[in-house]
């Protein structure tokens, strides 16, 4: 559409110049006739009688030239009627390419405005990971050392869950904060329906008074729920 217009404006504009170039040879023409004729006039006057003007006065001679050519110039045969109407003809055609390069160019529909908008679809958000089944948990101590066991299940409608950490904070029977450690698990990578035991030992709990169990990936924590019996 774009291109229509742009052809459109070029081919109006071409033609509105070459038209007003045609007039103004046409109007020159009939001026340089117009001219002549004047010229023609004024020197069959000046050969013929006698008009009773004084031979050696310069001055009245030359006045009286000046204005028997204004005169005839005056009265010069009027413009062909042809010569008119073909520049009027001129001037409207420069004026309806004018008006119809301002249409095409701002007046008409956009080619975006007709076309459909076509909304591109959501890009699909990558599946998070069900919480998983923590089926059992236990630990036992040795000296200053506190060693958490368990059990974790993926449910069958999860997804698998690869590089997972078990981590284990430690604290003291007032619920302070004391230290904590992680491990990974044992199973690499955990699909749906699949099981996978863990070990964490933490040294340093020799005033442990709680536990707490939580689990991790590269890309942040895995909830889990609690499945004992």
């Amino acid at each position: 559409m774009d291109t229509i217009l742009i052809v459109l404006t070029l081919v109006s504009s071409v033609t509105a110049i070459t038209t007003s170039a045609v007039a103004w040879r046409m109007a020159r023409r009939e001026r340089e006739r117009s001219e002549a004729r004047i010229a023609a006039l004024a020197t069959n006057i000046h050969d013929g009688p006698d008009s009773g003007v004084p031979e050696d006065d310069d001055r009245t001679l030359a006045s009286g030239e000046a204005f028997r050519t204004e005169m005839f110039a005056a009265a010069a045969e009027p413009e062909q009627p042809q010569s008119r109407a073909f520049a009027m003809a001129a001037a409207g055609a420069l004026v309806a390419a004018t008006v119809l390069a301002l249409v095409l160019a701002f007046g008409g529909p956009s080619s975006s405005a007709s076309a459909p908008v076509l909304a591109a679809a959501p890009a699909a958000a990558p599946a998070q990971p069900g919480p998983l089944e923590l089926v059992a948990l236990g630990h036992a101590r040795d000296a200053d050392r506190l060693t958490v066991r368990g059990v974790l299940r993926n449910p069958s409608t999860g997804s698998e869950v690869v590089r997972l950490t078990a981590v284990v904070l430690l604290f003291d029977p007032e619920g302070r904060f004391i230290t904590s450690g992680r491990a990974a698990v044992d199973a690499a990578a955990i699909g749906p329906g699949g099981e996978t035991s863990f070990s964490v030992t933490v040294p340093g709990a020799s005033e442990v008074g709680r536990y707490r169990v939580s689990f991790r990936t590269d890309d942040g924590v895995i909830p889990h729920v609690d499945r004992r019996t």
